[in-house]
């Protein structure tokens, strides 16, 4: 059984790069939001998304996790 899969940049999040890497600048860059689609032998393709959902935005609009929201902004 061989199961396949391709990856897709679907968006970004920015964040300071000295946050996520010990020797990291402090400077902002895009960390991609990625998807799989997985070609299953039995079940066919099944779509693997991890991303945020419109949930994010209702829970993070009022203080304090429209901090977070701020900081992470999502494209």
């Amino acid at each position: 059984m061989t199961i396949t899969y391709q990856l897709f940049e679907a968006g970004f999040c920015k964040h300071c790069e000295r946050m996520t890497l010990t020797t990291g600048r402090f400077k902002q860059c895009e960390y991609p939001a990625l998807c799989a689609l997985i070609n299953h032998p039995e079940r066919g393709y099944i779509l693997f998304d991890t991303g945020y959902t419109q949930k994010f935005y209702h829970l993070t609009k009022k203080f304090p996790a429209s901090l977070y929201r701020r900081l992470t902004p999502v494209f």
